[in-house]
């Protein structure tokens, strides 16, 4: 394979779909990882770069790790292979004690503990501005065959009724409050407020077991709390 120009490539990654600018392809013959979500990509076999290809100079240049990648992959990435456990939402929250929350495909309902209202993760908490339970995760696999995981407020009811939380769910420190119709797609590292107690999604794609998550989060900074119910 020679490329002799950068080449730009979209991380195959459907969870990702990340642009990068290759400037050196031909350092990279057996292919590249995506900084954004380390999924492996190949590059497109040519012999040489277009006569006529359209360069996008804004775009930073990619930084790639020197991870061997099989040759002989074609230029369409096959899916991730689907994690055996699918996710975890960890506590990241000056009030409360951390604890790792592992999720599993269907519906998960989160909520503050209680044994009259029981959720499927049970948050040990004095917030008492938490709902039981407060908001829903369903963890379910797509067309492509990857995991999506999708936000909801509250918990669906039988018969197509919704019992929304008393407080609101808000993602990543934004002050607008889910509302009763939103279905929020959810990325790694992405934070969520249930009362005033903050948690992160950590996918299987990203980390391989509760305490890689753990890892990943325990470097982030605390989020903003939300506090304009």
């Amino acid at each position: 394979m020679t490329l002799k120009r950068p080449v730009i490539i979209v991380c195959g990654n459907p969870g990702c779909g990340k642009r990068l600018q290759i400037n050196q392809p031909e350092k990279f013959t057996r292919g590249v990882v995506c900084p954004n979500c380390k999924f492996r990509n190949s590059l497109p076999e040519l012999e040489s770069a277009p006569k006529k290809a359209v360069i996008d100079d804004d775009l930073p240049t990619a930084a790639f790790s020197a991870e061997d990648v099989p040759t002989g992959i074609s230029s369409r990435p096959k899916a991730p292979s689907v994690p055996s456990v699918p996710g975890w939402l960890i506590i990241k929250d000056e009030r409360t004690a951390t604890k790792t929350f592992a999720l599993h495909q269907g519906i998960n309902t989160i909520g503050r503990k209680s044994y009259q209202h029981v959720s499927d993760h049970m948050i040990d908490s004095n917030d008492h501005l938490m709902s039981r339970p407060h908001c829903t995760i369903e963890v379910r696999l797509n067309r492509l065959g990857v995991l999506d995981f999708i936000l909801r407020d509250g918990v669906a009811l039988p018969q197509n009724a919704q019992k929304s939380s008393l407080n609101g769910t808000y993602l990543n420190a934004n002050e607008k409050r889910l509302g009763d119709q939103d279905r929020i797609y959810l990325r790694d590292r992405d934070m969520i407020q249930i009362g005033m107690t903050k948690l992160v999604l950590i996918t299987g794609y990203l980390a391989g077991s509760a305490e890689q998550a753990w890892q990943e989060v325990s470097t982030m900074e605390f989020g903003k709390t939300v506090d304009k119910f």
